[in-house]
């Protein structure tokens, strides 16, 4: 059996007191930032989980986290960027004595009810949400109501809102320029659902990037999809390619959806060479054959760092940046040139 971890072995790895460990958990007085990074840190690595009992009594909180899951349970089961994402918010949340309460939702007035019946009850002490739309009713209600949340994804309009999320716009505007350089000339966009704001970024970047590069962007080459899915994938570019043979490269936003963009070239019969790529790294991706070029994203950094930003927030933390920005990069692989 495991030894149980104890708030001296914190202390000890941390380079810190045992006393100033506790007071980092459980106590509202102030410690530098960067000693409780040291002995937060240490708990991860260490496997250490405080009282979240004792906790509520100190912080006067519920010590718990409400999560809203993305619209329809497909979403999140058949995509692993929920799923990694989820892990990275848990994992810190967790560290920091914090439980997590999910919850489904199908519209948006689900969402603000279930959040408002959960807040004013005294089960949570805030919000993360996963996705972003344009006009978002959800996080205005929250932002009126004054209810601490975080958001993964870039909130158009709102301004005093913890945010983490990747700079989507450049993610595929360096995407595209990658795949320009390497010969690619004539390109589509297959985007998830037009309403979330980051397939409104990346749509921007790829449009941009054209712009830039002198390539035209043709009519009817900008697709969404109705979710993020292989069999969305799979229709969209079938529809596609049945109306022009002359796109050349394919950019989409997510792995699911490229895969079903190669189902349907493969199914359409057509032998001349097609650049594919995908978002998200997935394993799927790694695995498919041929295997996607894709851009990771980190999802869990994204919710690791959502969990982080609120929290500090929630315990009054200094110095905290309401806004956190997570690096992407290309990852080449077989369903594009060498």
């Amino acid at each position: 059996m495991r030894k149980k971890v104890t708030i001296k072995d914190v202390a000890s790895r941390a380079g810190v007191s045992p006393s100033t460990v506790s007071r980092a958990i459980y106590s509202t007085a102030k410690l530098k930032p960067e000693t409780k990074e040291r002995i937060f840190r240490a708990m991860e690595e260490l496997g250490y989980y405080p009282n979240a009992a004792a906790r509520a009594l100190v912080h006067k909180r519920t010590m718990t986290l409400g999560v809203i899951l993305p619209n329809g349970e497909d979403d999140l089961f058949l995509n692993p960027f929920f799923i990694h994402a989820l892990r990275g918010l848990s994992i810190h949340a967790q560290s920091r004595g914090y439980f997590i309460l999910y919850a489904f939702s199908n519209n948006e007035e689900e969402e603000i009810s279930f959040i408002e019946e959960l807040y004013r009850s005294r089960r949570i002490d805030g919000v993360v949400a996963l996705t972003v739309r344009r006009n978002d009713a959800c996080l205005a209600f929250m932002k009126q109501q004054q209810i601490p949340f975080v958001v993964i994804g870039h909130p158009e309009g709102l301004k005093g809102v913890l945010w983490v999320d990747n700079d989507n716009f450049q993610a595929m505007y360096r995407l595209v320029n990658w795949m320009v350089d390497k010969g690619y000339a004539e390109l589509a966009f297959l985007g998830g659902p037009a309403e979330l704001m980051v397939t409104q970024d990346r749509c921007a970047g790829f449009e941009q990037a054209l712009r830039i590069r002198g390539l035209p962007l043709r009519e009817g080459r900008v697709l969404y999809a109705k979710g993020f899915s292989e069999e969305e994938g799979y229709r969209c570019a079938s529809e596609l390619l049945s109306r022009d043979r002359a796109v050349d490269g394919i950019l989409t936003t997510d792995d699911l959806l490229a895969i079903g963009v190669v189902r349907a070239i493969e199914e359409l019969g057509i032998t001349r060479h097609i650049g594919v790529t995908g978002f998200n790294n997935t394993v799927q991706g790694q695995f498919h054959r041929p295997s996607l070029t894709t851009v990771d994203i980190h999802p869990y950094d994204l919710g690791y760092h959502a969990a982080r930003l609120l929290i500090a927030h929630l315990d009054e933390e200094e110095n905290v940046p309401p806004h956190f920005v997570v690096d992407t990069h290309i990852i080449p692989r077989e369903t594009t040139r060498p």
